[in-house]
């Protein structure tokens, strides 16, 4: 994959934008979506049959279509308001230290991120870091791409 859609696809800080429920190019949103495209019209079908999941398909299209939004244009782009990860400064210490993720950075790993991260997102900044640092941007990405950007917080309970 040409750099700049790896760039846009994976934050400054490592993690995957691209497998976050709020990016509008990631995977959920295309999934949710290619989903409702599929499942146009199984409410009506659920009534004609009489079949009682009636309720619990309307629930899962509503679920859809909010992860086929796509809120989020990306970390890398300032226009995104939606981070969660609150005061984030990481794309903008990336840009004055010249580096597309901190792993890249002669300061890493530094002290001011372990402020914003909860102990289980921290430990995937670090390792993530640490990876594109040792091995580069393509490995990261293909090792990381079909992973859960929650598995850390399943690991953690």
């Amino acid at each position: 994959m040409e750099k700049e859609k790896l760039l846009n696809h994976i934050a400054p800080c490592s993690l995957l934008c691209y497998t976050c429920t709020a990016y509008a190019e990631g995977i959920i949103c295309q999934s949710a979506n290619t989903l409702l495209h599929h499942l146009d019209g199984i409410c009506e079908f659920n009534q004609i049959h009489n079949l009682s999941s009636v309720s619990n398909t309307k629930t899962l299209l509503n679920e859809l279509e909010m992860y086929g939004a796509g809120l989020c244009s990306g970390c890398r782009n300032r226009t995104h308001h939606t981070c969660s990860i609150q005061g984030c400064f990481i794309l903008e210490c990336t840009k004055e230290h010249f580096v597309d993720f901190c792993g890249e950075c002669n300061e890493f790993p530094c002290t001011q991120t372990r402020g914003i991260f909860e102990d289980e997102v921290y430990q995937k900044w670090l390792n993530g870091n640490q990876e594109i640092h040792d091995h580069g941007i393509e490995q990261y990405w293909n090792s990381h791409c079909k992973e859960s950007h929650y598995n850390a917080y399943k690991r953690g309970i």
